[in-house]
């Protein structure tokens, strides 16, 4: 009984002697996983932020091209020749457009670099909104029709000299190129997943394999 009880006491003092260990190791834990989800998620805001500027800077450089196009004389001109020489040779500048054209107020196609694949463009909100605000719109994703390939349109109204709108300019933004230039896919980490959704609900951006997601739509309860 003497020899359980020195035993006993023993032990105690290995646990007194223990516990300042434990408890730095387990504090030490403690931060280390604070500052693990701390460096996450300034990881995550950091990303935000390029993806932000990625496509703040399509979208402000689209304003300004299609401002100077919807300017240009050979465009007011609203002569199919002219106007589809003078896009296609912006477009050869310019190619991070899958195309450019130039679309009447009533939705009928006055000319365009590529023949255009999309369907009715006047019965879609996104010409509705050029129209009738006067300035410059961008599409949901996949916006002029159910059936439509994943396409992003920006479009700026063409004026005459009294502010009467003749017809829109158009840019489609080449989706796969900027999907391939942008930072995001070399800064996730591995098993991570980036997702951008538009207003619509569709799938702007997903990382990896971009190509399986992009147009799909988000279940409403998502």
């Amino acid at each position: 009984q003497a020899f359980s009880g020195l035993r006993f006491r023993l032990l105690i003092l290995v646990v007194l002697a223990c516990a300042p260990l434990v408890a730095l190791i387990l504090k030490t834990a403690g931060e280390d996983r604070r500052r693990a989800q701390a460096g996450w998620q300034q990881r995550a805001r950091n990303m935000a932020q390029i993806g932000r500027r990625e496509e703040q800077e399509v979208v402000d450089s689209t304003r300004q091209l299609l401002l100077a196009i919807s300017e240009s004389s050979s465009v007011r001109s609203l002569s199919p020749r002219r106007v589809k020489r003078s896009l296609a040779e912006l477009h050869q500048t310019y190619r991070r457009y899958a195309n450019l054209g130039l679309i009447a107020t009533n939705g009928e196609v006055i000319a365009t670099v590529f023949p255009w694949q999309q369907s009715n463009l006047a019965c879609s909100a996104f010409l509705g909104r050029v129209l009738q605000k006067h300035q410059f719109a961008v599409s949901t994703l996949g916006g002029t029709g159910t059936n439509d390939p994943p396409a992003v349109f920006f479009g700026h109204p063409v004026q005459d000299s009294s502010g009467r709108v003749l017809a829109v300019v158009y840019a489609e933004l080449d989706l796969p190129a900027f999907l391939h230039d942008s930072q995001i896919p070399a800064r996730l980490p591995r098993g991570a997943t980036w997702m951008t959704i538009d207003s619509g609900g569709a799938i702007l951006r997903r990382y990896p394999r971009p190509e399986d997601w992009i147009g799909r739509k988000l279940p409403e309860a998502w």
